[in-house]
């Protein structure tokens, strides 16, 4: 149908010579739109969006349009909505921290300051709120609540006597079968797996075992496992782009186990340091291409999460100004992070410069294998608060020399391409649903240029500047106090 509209819009045009009526629910007139598949830019288009779907997408001046909502797009370009593949919603980060009733709140309220930044869905990678985030997750689709898509592993997986807060603990096959059954019950999107207290081989069982579910499988793989064999196994992502350190220097060293058993796996104590740096001194660029590459074959996503460590110590200024719009709670667990990183020794802060110089490497190889690279901050309580840390984690990308059309596919096709979503999002494109970001700046000339939002379009629904800045003042005045 929406084809013979367009169809029908070039016929009368070349026999009659006049422009026909177009009308929507919100138009968005005589627009540059970016076409983050192909990295290029379709100047001066109509883009017609009906409910929550785009409708038409035709040459500005081919018809005449009516909206009660008619965007002028002149010199503005419109991009699909952004996703964050590695974010938390969390009262508390480690399982030995209390839990705050009062926190539930201040995570609902990072909902909609990932609306005001242009991202539109978000994966949360685990934590302790997960019957929230259900309830959450059900008022977002209905619309009773401003917030992202919501995309939820649900509970972390975890060996025996779980680290992190909120946890399932896996010791036996059983209690795999179990745990996926509960899952699947919560019809979560995936599972996120912390290897920190399992033998590698219990977690390769898992990531088959989600296969079989027919669910995505995201792990988290500090030293004592191969990320190599985790790829073999058929992982969905790997968590951070830095886990493939080990597999880069051909080193997996179960005696971390016992180095985490004695209190001592933190990057300030002199043994971790040291052993952290041992890695890194026998990186292999050749074997890191070749791991990279094996990720492409496999279909076993990177996510980034590029900026999260570096950003407590030398970008440690501009991202306290994002705290302004989150609640106490959560503003003093990012604080007393960035705290401990100002307290590290300097072996152990050369240590955070080693870790982002190997992730350039990673970028550097990822365009060249077609691995797929997706976009997550992993941010939330006791990282960095979410909304602007998006946007600085791909300006920081794009500081290195990564093409910003890369950046911007991997933050937008990519992730949705990745969940099965690319039918329906992803992209501008008729058919889709609007979910939309609208800048004054090109984001194909510089990556930076996605923080200079003019509008969001959530499902449908359009927030123009003046929305987006009242409810940012609304969230800084309900804090302002603390």
């Amino acid at each position: 149908m929406k084809t013979n509209l367009v169809l029908t819009i070039a016929v009368q045009l070349a026999i009659f010579g006049c422009r026909p009526k177009v009308s929507g629910d919100l138009i968005f007139s005589n627009v540059n739109v970016i076409d983050v598949i192909e990295g290029v830019t379709i100047e001066n288009q109509d883009v017609v969006i009906d409910g929550n779907q785009i409708n038409t997408i035709i040459p500005h001046g081919q018809a005449k349009l009516y909206s009660d909502q008619l965007i002028e797009g002149d010199g503005k370009f419109l991009i699909p909505g952004l996703w964050d593949m590695h974010m938390h919603l969390r009262a508390r980060k480690l399982e030995k921290e209390q839990y705050k009733d009062e926190l539930a709140e201040e995570n609902k309220d990072l909902l909609s300051l990932h609306v005001v930044n242009g991202i539109t869905s978000v994966h949360e990678m685990g934590g302790d709120l997960t019957d929230l985030l259900l309830e959450w997750r059900g008022s977002i689709r209905s619309g009773e609540l401003l917030g992202p898509n919501l995309y939820l592993t649900g509970p972390k997986i975890e060996g025996k006597d779980p680290i992190f807060a909120g946890s399932y603990s896996v010791e036996t096959e059983s209690d795999i079968d179990s745990i996926i059954s509960l899952l699947m019950g919560w019809k979560v999107d995936g599972i996120k797996i912390m290897d920190g207290s399992f033998e590698p081989e219990a977690l390769f069982e898992v990531i088959k075992a989600c296969k079989q579910a027919g669910l995505k499988s995201y792990a988290h793989l500090f030293i004592a496992t191969s990320p190599l064999e985790a790829s073999n196994s058929h992982l969905s992502g790997l968590a951070h782009m830095i886990n493939l350190v080990p597999a880069a220097a051909l080193q997996y060293d179960l005696s971390l186990r016992e180095m985490r058993a004695k209190q001592i796996n933190n990057p300030g104590h002199p043994a971790y340091t040291t052993y952290l740096n041992s890695l890194y001194d026998r990186i292999n660029d050749g074997i890191l291409r070749e791991i990279i590459q094996t990720y492409a074959d496999n279909e076993t996503a990177l996510i980034s999460t590029y900026n999260v460590v570096r950003s407590q110590s030398t970008t440690r200024a501009k991202h306290i100004q994002t705290l302004k719009y989150v609640g106490p709670g959560i503003r003093k667990s990012v604080l007393d992070r960035f705290e401990r990183t100002k307290r590290m020794p300097s072996v152990a802060l050369h240590l955070i410069e080693r870790n982002f110089d190997f992730n350039n490497k990673v970028l550097q190889l990822l365009p060249e294998s077609n691995a797929k690279l997706l976009i997550g901050t992993d941010s939330g309580f006791g990282n960095l608060a979410p909304g602007l840390s998006y946007h600085y984690e791909l300006d920081a990308m794009g500081s290195q020399g990564v093409r910003p059309s890369y950046l911007l596919k991997a933050a937008t096709y990519n992730a949705a391409e990745f969940m099965g979503k690319h039918d329906l999002e992803g992209s501008v494109t008729i058919g889709k649903i609007a979910d939309l970001v609208l800048l004054n700046k090109n984001p194909l000339q510089s990556i930076r240029n996605t923080q200079a939002i003019n509008g969001v379009v959530r499902n449908g629904k359009f927030l123009d500047r003046n929305m987006l800045d009242q409810i940012l003042q609304s969230l800084a005045n309900k804090y302002e106090a603390n």
